[in-house]
């Protein structure tokens, strides 16, 4: 892992913490005549200080003769083809005349030739690349330290980089023609930035003077102050050993393509052995180099002739995100999205084993429709496109197999759902539209700071919770989640093949260092030293690895003028969905040229802090002390506009309250008040009291007297609070018998009927006016007595998930806090946003519970002498919130009925009292509005959905009520279905051979039939009873009911869990049956002889 390249949320790089130890050291403990052994001994302040920095600017320039372009190609003439007038297969030339001079189709060009009328004459395919023909190259430099040693007319035969020519009117030297004597050009400062909140865009302005007006009219206005030019600077301090010479980056990036620019600045021993250590590792932090383009410039002439300039580079990585789209390239993307990666997938399947087609799959796959296609053949070429892919790229609950190795995922339940990962989205459709290099593999894979986004190396949070959450929400009728996680990534095991990002080494790696900087281990999913499994322990992704709706990323482009938009739109999409699982930003890349995604709510400290991995990690500044390197300090809280009624009501908590809320800005109020651990003893006077927390912050209404609405009104007259009198009313309430007691001799009124307005006996003086209750009121009136008793009450699955994972999120994400510290040091390069650090002058409950992550990083260099600031954010530990949002409040959740009843699940269980009943079929709408208190509960590896618990919250009705509540399973179409009775037997057995099961059936909790070649095992019937408590089990659009038993007085039915766990391991086929095994063999068969017949006529 390269200086330059590392997860986000990692300490500073150990080569660069070393050197900040030299500088800091710790000699202020030494006394005389004390032995140094392992002690830092601190470089001088004062030797420091006077330590010279430079500053270099310079850029490479070839000229290519447009003669040499039009030798490198091969003439076809229109006469000589076969169809002039039609369709001109150029591919076809194309690749013939690659395959005769020894390159690629992409590699070749095609140019269209006219006679004097404008009449199409001939083409040209070209077949040489820019780097194959000849060239003169300059280079030019300001600030190299290397005084001219001619002032006037250059020398004759003057030599230049690698001993090319040039004309002296393309490259002329600097003061080539210089007859008022004036000095070289020179650089008087510069500063360079990041901007954005993850430091996106790097932007660095570099002041300086030209004195000869001829070099600024034909060198520096030419090649420097020209718009989109790509210029290289080099800043860091004159002492460094020696300084690259750019002829060598050049020459390093032609000759060794595997490592390019980025091996020669960053490389390290690890990444190759042949390689040497790249020039900015050397260096330690004592040099910088930035590339970018021309983006601003200006230029003022002074009264002495000579020119005052600046020029703004702005990172090369804005190309790309500032790309415009148009009409045309949105169109081409969405059919990428839509038809071409099922194309992509299907193609990379059918060519998996089989290079010589024998069973013609690929061929058909490539039967595309051309030009000439009807309508008619377009769309059944695609519906066959997508039938193929739902049976090949699909999951049942997720991506899994080919579509994790393709990259490509269609959604089982809804095939017109296609997800793609977002290593691929990258890949394909960011880079390969957008992206900057010679071609799309150069793009994807150069390292010569080609312009592109590349997240191989972050990840993202994993969560169990979601995962379940995506499993159930593809299985139900709610909205399409916007990302999903697949079963496993990077290599299920030896014998296949690996994730689409492993095959092709995009997935992160670590290196960990010991305190002499030495390499001590170096994990990679290569190396197996990361693997999916780990990472589920740990909860983490790769972000490569996640899937994404293809859906969403279309509507982005729609409705996006450029590509940083689209980005924006997607993440925000994403984000949302993800509840507070992830937060997924733009980040400049490895270098300046790249953009990568990372997750803020990720950081590799959580992981090294389960692992205990060095625990004396993070570098610590001190700020006090005699060898402090620290110039500036400055320590800042700003809340959040909007977020001030948020912190004062956490303010008012005191000992033993708490919050539980899914809102992001209370959240950070917790977290912000979390930060001193005897913040809840500490109440400020006049006490406030805890009222409006309790009223405004907490999710769910925990305290049932502050949500009862009636019971708020009561404490409004009990307390005198609202004052009204009106003429006296008796008797509005019918239906009761009213008598008196005396007690103490006073005659109290008393109801001796048990009648009150919950009764539905009620009348108001008139039949009609009778309280009328429908399903809806009954689900509702469950749903607020629930939330009276202080549980959360979630109206459809989605919103069931995000309470659900909020509740587990805030206790593993690091919260950024509004506080802000900003530090000024002497020099430094390679601190990367995202790097964490300490510093020791804080107070004492900052030291314990936070540590700091760089947000912006800036240099300024000048006659003064090179300066780095640094803007952090606070990172809480998120073990520290658990004072404020205790476990208990997060399990306090609930699903409502009302998103039972609109399960599209068939109606084929009945309502059956017996012989004497004709039955009815159970829907679950009838059911619904007796369902209470619901639980989900999935399993990962179970073979049905999911499962609901829940309560018989009241006494039957209408039909149920007829049929005593008797349930007859064996009438559905949920069971467990076996080849034969054998079989059947040995999984029952396999649960529990005790007296849950016998042979015949006696006794047993479950219920079974044997047709002639299967055996099938249902759920066993039941009665359903008010106040008793259920399991109802969820496979596509089949239910299977299960009695648990009257568990709030400890009775339970004690075949349940045997039975419920049958059902987890053997609910649908197991194994084939005789018809199935008679028809794969004809298929088999079938199979066979057509491929036979198809070799014969292609032999």
């Amino acid at each position: 892992m390269a200086i330059n390249n590392r997860v986000f949320g990692t300490p500073i790089h150990e080569d660069v913490r070393r050197k900040l130890e030299a500088r800091q050291g710790v000699n202020e403990s030494l006394q005389p005549n004390d032995s140094l052994g392992n002690n830092k001994v601190a470089v001088s302040n004062y030797d420091y200080a006077n330590r010279l920095p430079f500053v270099r600017m310079w850029t490479s320039v070839k000229m290519i003769s447009p003669a040499e372009v039009a030798e490198k190609g091969e003439e076809i003439l229109v006469s000589e083809l076969e169809n002039p007038e039609g369709a001109v297969p150029l591919y076809k030339f194309r690749k013939n005349v690659a395959n005769k001079y020894g390159t690629t189709v992409d590699k070749t060009s095609v140019r269209e030739v006219k006679d004097k009328n404008g009449k199409l004459e001939k083409y040209i395919i070209n077949y040489a690349t820019r780097d194959q023909l000849s060239f003169n190259r300059k280079i030019y430099e300001i600030g190299n330290h290397n005084y001219l040693k001619n002032y006037g007319e250059a020398s004759p035969n003057e030599s230049v980089f690698e001993g090319q020519t040039y004309r002296d009117e393309d490259f002329p030297n600097e003061s080539q023609k210089n007859p008022y004597m004036k000095p070289q050009s020179g650089i008087t400062s510069i500063s360079s930035a990041t901007e954005g909140a993850m430091g996106l865009i790097k932007k660095t302005t570099v002041n300086f003077i030209v004195h000869n007006f001829y070099d600024f009219d034909n060198i520096f206005s030419k090649y420097f102050l020209a718009p989109g030019a790509q210029i290289f600077v080099d800043f860091g301090f004159a002492d460094i050993p020696n300084l690259y010479r750019p002829e060598d980056l050049i020459r390093y990036a032609e000759d060794k393509k595997n490592d390019g620019v980025e091996g020669f600045l960053y490389g390290e021993p690890e990444d190759d052995a042949a390689s040497s250590v790249g020039f900015v590792t050397k260096n330690q932090g004592d040099v910088e180099v930035l590339q970018g383009i021309v983006t601003d410039y200006a230029a003022t002439v002074q009264k002495d002739g000579s020119v005052n300039c600046s020029v703004t580079l702005t990172s090369k990585n804005s190309a790309l995100l500032s790309f415009a789209t148009d009409d045309d390239m949105i169109m081409n993307i969405k059919s990428i999205l839509t038809r071409g990666i099922l194309y992509l997938g299907l193609r990379a399947v059918v060519s998996s084993g089989d290079e010589n087609d024998y069973d013609q799959d690929l061929a058909q796959l490539q039967s595309t429709p051309n030009a000439n296609a009807t309508s008619t053949d377009i769309e059944t070429y695609n519906q066959n496109l997508l039938i193929l892919a739902r049976k090949e790229l699909s999951g049942r609950s997720g991506p899994g197999g080919n579509a994790v190795r393709t990259g490509v995922f269609v959604e089982n339940l809804n095939a017109d759902n296609t997800y793609i990962s977002w290593g691929l989205f990258e890949d394909l459709i960011i880079n390969s539209q957008f992206g900057f290099g010679k071609n799309n593999q150069d793009i994807v894979s150069g390292k010569n700071f080609e312009v592109k986004m590349d997240s191989a190396n972050q990840f993202t949070r994993w969560s169990k919770a979601n995962r379940e959450k995506q499993h159930v929400l593809m299985s139900v009728p709610e909205d399409t989640p916007a990302f999903v996680f697949p079963d496993w990534w990077g290599q299920f095991d030896d014998e296949t093949p690996g994730s689409y990002s492993y095959q092709i080494d995009k997935l992160p790696k670590f290196s960990l260092y010991d305190e002499e900087g030495n390499l001590t281990s170096l994990k990679t999913y290569q190396n197996k030293e990361f693997s999916y499994k780990n990472d589920i322990t740990i909860g983490r992704i790769p972000i490569r690895e996640v899937f994404i709706n293809v859906d969403m990323i279309v509507k982005a482009f729609e409705s996006n003028s450029d590509v940083k938009k689209v980005l924006q739109e997607i993440l925000n999409e994403l984000n949302k969905e993800s509840d507070g699982l992830f937060d997924w930003q733009m980040k400049q890349g490895k270098n300046d040229s790249e953009v990568e995604i990372i997750d803020v709510n990720y950081t590799i400290q959580t992981e090294l802090d389960k692992t205990n991995i060095n625990p004396d990690r993070n570098f610590v500044f001190n700020i006090q002390s005699p060898n402090s390197m620290v110039r500036d300090y400055n320590l800042e809280f700003k809340l959040p506009s909007g977020n001030i009624g948020n912190m004062y009501a956490i303010q008012g908590l005191g000992v033993g309250d708490t919050v539980f809320s899914t809102n992001p800005a209370v959240k950070n109020a917790i977290a912000t008040g979390a930060l001193d651990e005897e913040s809840l003893q500490i109440i400020y006077e006049p006490d406030m009291g805890n009222h409006r927390a309790e009223q405004m912050l907490n999710e769910p209404k925990v305290d049932s007297e502050t949500f009862n609405v009636f019971k708020q009104v009561d404490n409004l007259f009990d307390n005198n609070v609202y004052k009204a009198q009106t003429t006296e009313v008796s008797s509005i309430i019918d239906n009761f018998d009213v008598d008196t007691v005396k007690v103490a001799g006073v005659p109290i009124p008393v109801s001796v009927n048990s009648a009150n307005l919950t009764n539905t006996v009620i009348e108001t003086g008139d039949s009609e006016s009778e309280p009328k209750l429908t399903a809806e009121d009954i689900m509702k009136t469950s749903n607020e007595s629930l939330e009276a008793a202080g549980f959360k009450i979630a109206k459809t699955f989605k919103e069931y998930y995000k309470f659900k994972l909020t509740g587990e999120i805030e206790q593993q994400v690091p919260n950024l806090l509004p506080y802000s510290l900003n530090l000024t040091i002497f020099g430094i390069s390679s601190i990367h946003v995202g790097d964490t650090f300490k510093v020791d002058y804080l107070p004492k409950s900052y030291q314990k519970s936070t540590y700091l992550q760089v947000i912006k990083v800036s240099h300024e260099i000048g006659p003064g002498g090179w300066y780095t600031a640094l803007d952090t954010q606070f990172r809480i530990e998120p073990e520290k919130t658990n004072q404020i949002t205790p476990d208990d409040k997060r399990n306090k959740l609930r699903l409502s009925p009302t998103a039972i009843a609109n399960l599209p699940c068939e109606d084929k269980i009945e309502a059956d009292a017996g012989i004497f009943s004709w039955g009815n079929d159970l829907k679950l709408a009838d059911l619904a509005p007796y369902m209470t208190n619901l639980i989900i509960d999935y399993g990962i590896d179970w073979k049905f959905d999911f499962a609901i618990h829940f309560k018989m919250a009241k006494e039957l009705e209408g039909e149920l009520a007829n049929e005593s509540g008797y349930i007859k399973n064996s009438r559905g179409n949920f069971f467990a279905d076996f080849p034969y009775e054998g079989k059947r037997n040995t999984a029952l057995k396999s649960i529990d051979a005790g007296d849950w099961y016998s042979a015949d059936g006696d006794g047993l909790g479950h219920s079974y039939y044997i047709e002639l070649t299967n055996s099938k095992v249902w759920p066993p019937d039941f009665q359903l009873i008010p106040n008793h408590y259920y399991t109802m089990m969820v496979a596509g659009d089949k239910i299977g009911l299960l009695y648990i038993g009257d568990v709030e007085k400890g009775e339970k039915n004690e075949y349940y869990d045997n039975t419920y766990k049958f059902f987890q391991q053997y609910y649908g086929m197991n194994g084939k049956g005789l018809s199935e095994q008679v028809g794969e063999l004809i298929e088999d068969a079938s199979d066979t002889i057509s491929n036979f017949f198809t070799q014969i006529f292609w032999d």
